[in-house]
């Protein structure tokens, strides 16, 4: 397994402490799936408040589009990820 796929499935499964390890061992924050998805928005997606902040504060981009031309905002179903976005002013 690639390290943006371990990246990526540690946002999506609520592993914070492999993430952490990921990250902290420069793993792609913004490594994108074969379908375009970064680990934010598999965060995101999961509704995963942890993985999503932890994502922001280490810089994960937010403007990448997944293939299907999606972004954060357009993958956050969740009003309590929609608040979080806006707290840290993400548009």
């Amino acid at each position: 397994m690639s390290t943006q796929n371990i990246v990526a499935s540690a946002s999506e499964e609520y592993y914070l402490d492999k993430l952490n390890c990921m990250l902290d061992a420069e793993g792609d924050i913004d490594g994108q799936t074969k379908d375009g998805e970064t680990p934010l928005m598999r965060a995101v997606g999961n509704g995963n408040t942890q993985v999503v902040k932890r994502l922001i504060e280490r810089c994960a981009r937010m403007e990448i589009k997944n293939n299907d031309g999606d972004t954060i905002h357009d993958i956050a179903d969740y009003e309590y990820i929609k608040d979080l976005l806006s707290e840290y002013n993400i548009k």
